[in-house]
């Protein structure tokens, strides 16, 4: 991976609900088909809310219940008030194990052959700030 440019920082972009999950501190776990990578683990990454909303259509319901209770919105404002297109937190990424090896919780995809990227220490950001997603890890202005 690339030498990370001075005053950027690492990130990932998920779908709504899971980022703003992530950023009010109910989703300490991220789901991904492959390990983070070495250069992450260890280190503060920022969380991105992507611009697509496919990911609020795709939940089951005792999924939208509980994201519903921590978020504190219902469903049925999400697209209008949930940021989407923008960094929402930073996070620290302590380890990467499979999912076989870990007790599913409710904010994830714990399918066989996937990992659990185990997240602390996250800094919700006071405003959204508009960003410019990509799949994969990418660099973006480090918020703090």
């Amino acid at each position: 991976m690339a030498t990370l440019p001075p005053g950027s920082i690492r990130c990932i972009s998920l779908w709504q609900p899971w980022a703003s999950l992530v950023a009010c501190g109910a989703k300490t776990i991220e789901t991904r088909g492959k390990p983070a990578p070495l250069t992450i683990l260890g280190c503060r990454i920022g969380i991105h809310a992507a611009k697509t909303r496919r990911g609020i259509s795709a939940l089951p319901q005792h999924e939208i219940t509980a994201a519903e209770e921590a978020l504190g919105i219902p469903q049925s404002a999400w697209d209008d008030r949930l940021p989407f297109g923008s960094l929402v937190a930073t996070t620290l990424v302590e380890a990467s194990i499979p999912t076989g090896r870990l007790t599913p919780d409710l904010f994830g995809d714990f399918t066989p052959g996937r990992f659990g990227w185990f997240l602390s220490g996250t800094i919700a950001l006071s405003m959204p700030i508009p960003t410019r997603g990509c799949q994969g890890i990418f660099f973006t202005p480090d918020p703090h």
